[in-house]
């Protein structure tokens, strides 16, 4: 349309002394007729592709999309982690790793899945800035692993991208449907530490369960968040195939395991979910929840309980790791 406006202005020269020039004003009325007979036109293709609902997990628009806007590639810069820095200042944030015996627990369970075993790669969601309770660290630094880093709270995605984690990130949620939409990230406060992460690390969406057994704090922020389905992240990197789920979704954890199942085509060979029980106020645990992963061929391997809410782990019957992970459990994680 603009190559047409303009060859219309050039070609005044040539019509002008017939007086048959078409002046400035004419043009540009022009051209704005067809600026929304184009409008029009973009707004039925529009209401077309809305008519036929949210688009599939693995719609290749969506895929260009979330690649192009979504995920961030992995960093090539010097690690930028507080457990190497050696400065004092930063033992009380690592102190969890001594004085959080849930954590210290985890640690030791991917400790002993995957140190015999060879580089991966892993999803957290949940990730927050990327180290403070994180259970790929060790993955990553000490085992060569790469994955994909999931984090809604825009100001711990900040600084989750300073640490120059070797892994995709991703500032989202994860969907409890098999398609995209927006929702609310409740993200908690404290008056003296507003943006401390140990609060920040009981963040949940609004209208999760969680949201009615959350901690208390001093108040509340809210933020306006895409989320997206799991499989729709792995395929627009593309992965097929997933090592090692961690997923720290704050009450949709079972929609967002749903979703990815309900696509099928990716594998996924562990997961640790933590899952609150969704009839007691007190956690306990969820045959319910268990015998949905049972279905779906997995095994559990434990439930940790010395963190609330319990984190769950299993183990896909499918795949080599099975035998020899139940052959060597050791007995504190028996059930």
């Amino acid at each position: 349309m603009f190559k047409w406006v303009r060859q219309t202005m050039k070609s005044r020269n040539t019509i002008y002394g017939k007086r048959k020039c078409l002046g400035v004003g004419a043009v540009l009325a022009a051209g704005t007729m067809m600026l929304m007979g184009a409008g029009a036109w973009w707004e039925e293709e529009l209401l077309q592709v809305l008519l036929q609902g949210p688009p599939s997990p693995d719609d290749p628009r969506l895929l260009r999309l979330v690649r192009q806007k979504y995920v961030v590639a992995p960093s090539t810069a010097p690690y930028n982690l507080k457990e190497e820095s050696g400065s004092l200042l930063d033992n009380d944030y690592l102190s969890y790793r001594n004085t959080t015996l849930g954590w210290q627990t985890l640690h030791k369970l991917v400790v002993e899945l995957f140190e015999q075993r060879p580089a991966g790669f892993f999803v957290e969601a949940g990730a927050l800035d990327g180290e403070y309770l994180s259970n790929t660290v060790y993955l990553e630094r000490q085992k060569g692993w790469t994955g994909l880093l999931v984090e809604p709270d825009e100001d711990m995605f900040a600084l989750l991208l300073k640490k120059n984690r070797r892994a995709w990130t991703s500032h989202s949620c994860l969907s409890a449907k098999p398609y995209p939409s927006e929702t609310i990230l409740v993200k908690m406060a404290n008056s003296d530490q507003s943006d401390g992460i140990g609060y920040r690390a009981q963040n949940t969406l609004y209208g999760s369960h969680y949201y009615r057994v959350a901690s208390p704090v001093s108040y509340e922020i809210y933020e306006t968040v895409q989320c997206l389905p799991l499989q729709t992240l792995l395929l627009a990197l593309p992965v097929t195939h997933v090592d090692f789920i961690s997923l720290d979704v704050e009450g949709v954890e079972q929609g967002v395991v749903e979703a990815f199942w309900e696509s099928g085509g990716l594998t996924v060979d562990v997961w640790l979910v933590e899952h609150h029980n969704p009839n007691t106020f007190a956690d306990s645990r969820d045959d319910v929840f268990i015998d949905m992963f049972h279905v779906h061929g997995y095994s559990l391997y434990t439930i940790i309980s010395d963190l609330q809410p319990f984190n769950y782990v299993f183990i896909r019957q499918n795949c080599d790791l099975h035998s020899q992970a139940f052959a060597t459990r050791p007995i504190d994680f028996m059930l």
